[in-house]
């Protein structure tokens, strides 16, 4: 069974130019629940993601935390709330290796972080979740289904 409600939009529209791209939707995830967002090219599946991530502001309605109102104006707001996306299309940069790309975007610079650290942590998550990957790998040297994960 499902726990509490984690994350909850509420009336949410958003207009590019003359067209509307989503009109009064809602959306809402329980603890320990899996979505799948289907819908036909254009049907505003992405948008609603990219408001939930920051890279969008509606221009209309409200998204919660945990049951608190938040304002997300960038990703870096998202991602400290606790959210995180995975883009449709790739940006990986190719001559970082996996862990360069995987921590890129985070606070801070690249390559100030601890590495050590930081391979450590995401062999743990790419173990927890069976996404075994190459970490010390440059990009442009993995396959596409590797670059996927």
């Amino acid at each position: 069974m499902a726990g509490e409600l984690i994350v909850e939009l509420m009336g949410v529209s958003k207009r590019f130019g003359g067209g509307r791209a989503l009109d009064d939707v809602d959306f809402a995830a329980r603890k320990g629940e899996i979505h799948g967002l289907l819908g036909e090219n254009g049907a505003g599946k992405s948008t609603l993601m990219k408001i939930l991530y920051g890279l969008y502001s509606p221009d209309e309605g409200t998204v919660k935390m945990n049951g608190e109102e938040i304002h997300i104006s960038s990703p870096f707001d998202s991602i400290r709330s606790g959210i995180g996306m995975v883009h449709q299309v790739s940006t990986l940069v190719p001559e970082f290796t996996a862990v360069e790309n995987v921590i890129m975007g985070t606070d801070g610079d690249t390559y100030s972080l601890p590495l050590d650290r930081e391979r450590t942590r995401i062999g743990e998550l790419s173990d927890k979740f069976g996404l075994l990957f190459p970490l010390d790998t440059k990009v442009v040297e993995l396959s596409a289904g590797i670059k996927q994960k």
